[in-house]
């Protein structure tokens, strides 16, 4: 079942696949994909009007090429409609009037599925999954689709679809079919015949404030009056009275040079606030460490390598009556565990008056 050629699709397996409830209409998603294409089932009686009509087609083009490997003789099809002989004021029109009136006085439905046990065994060339199945159109979302399902509609001929993206937010969509007339063409008008054209339009959002994936930590301000939560490529913060998220923070990075490059992410794996609640530390999977400003949302001093495996835990020495100075400890799965002290960046540092951290001594363990 392949796409009309205009439409763009990806090589990727498919990952779902879901029908309506009235079982007119099926979707098809792709694993990693942003959009979901929508098709109509067609019924017994339709499916067999669209394999006579492209068989026709194809034995027109097969007497077309067998008359000009003869010399330019035409080679008539005697099962095709348009082998008949046509007068000069005859018309398409008349000949399948002509045809409705002396052909077979069976119900189109008894034609067909008498015409189904007449071609059990037809060639798989002569069965084309496209014959069932029309396409509608295609729904895309603004990321990654994890799944989808059909949502009751209240209005007909109006199909909703409802998307689960990977940012852990939910898109509807809807599939509405619009019919535009050509008014300057009168023979439109005497035929009755209309331009159907099916259009997709998204109706509405609902974030869900979660992590799109598993927490692997959280920390608590100094007043517990803000929490911070990490996970795969994303931090967030929470005012624990409300229970409402703050800020999501995604933990990307682009690396510093002339040249233009991609952003880089970090995969969060433990978290800590520093003294005074504006700022969070962590330590990544990469082996990196983070400082986060929590009012801009943007990352202020990055560690690289600071350990060369993943930074599995944090915690701060805060400052007392005796020592006055912060210092950090980090341990890591290179067996490791590292002693920092928390300094302000200086006026040439890329954020003068933030925290940065400075490595002082290592503890090398046995395992």
């Amino acid at each position: 079942l392949i796409p009309p050629p205009n439409v763009s699709t990806s090589n990727d397996k498919v990952g779902s696949v879901h029908f309506h409830p009235n079982g007119r209409h099926v979707g098809v998603c792709r694993v990693n994909s942003k959009a979901i294409d929508l098709y109509y089932v067609r019924s017994t009686a339709e499916s067999f009007k669209k394999r006579q009509r492209r068989l026709r087609r194809r034995r027109e083009k097969e007497g077309k090429a067998a008359a000009a490997a003869a010399g330019g003789k035409v080679v008539e099809d005697t099962t095709s409609k348009k082998s008949k002989k046509r007068g000069i004021l005859d018309d398409a029109s008349s000949d399948e009037d002509e045809n409705e009136k002396g052909g077979d006085t069976t119900t189109p439905l008894d034609a067909v599925e008498k015409s189904i046990l007449e071609n059990a065994s037809l060639s798989p060339d002569t069965i084309k999954a496209g014959d069932e199945f029309e396409y509608r159109g295609t729904i895309r979302a603004t990321h990654k689709i994890r799944g989808f399902a059909f949502a009751p509609s209240t209005h007909k001929g109006v199909i909703q679809v409802v998307c689960a993206l990977a940012t852990n937010a939910l898109e509807v969509h809807s599939l509405s079919k619009s019919k535009t007339d050509d008014d300057d063409d009168e023979d439109k008008k005497k035929n009755k015949e209309a331009i159907v054209s099916f259009q997709t339009e998204k109706q509405s959002t609902l974030d869900m404030y979660g992590h799109p994936t598993g927490i692997r930590s959280i920390a608590l301000s100094s007043d517990d009056a803000l929490a911070c939560t990490v996970s795969k490529n994303m931090a967030k913060v929470w005012n624990v009275v409300n229970r409402s998220c703050i800020r999501s923070l995604t933990l990307t990075s682009s690396s510093s040079g002339s040249k233009k490059s991609a952003a880089v992410s970090y995969y969060g794996l433990c978290a800590a606030f520093l003294p005074g609640n504006t700022h969070f530390i962590v330590g990544t999977r990469e082996g990196h460490i983070l400082i986060i400003d929590i009012a801009s949302g943007d990352i202020i001093y990055t560690e690289k390598d600071a350990h060369d495996g993943a930074v599995w835990a944090l915690d701060l020495r805060r400052p007392t009556a005796e020592q006055e100075t912060m210092s950090l400890v980090t341990g890591s799965a290179d067996k490791s565990v590292k002693f920092w002290d928390i300094e302000r960046q200086d006026e040439d540092e890329g954020h003068p008056g933030h925290p940065m951290v400075v490595h002082a001594r290592t503890l090398q363990m046995t395992d």
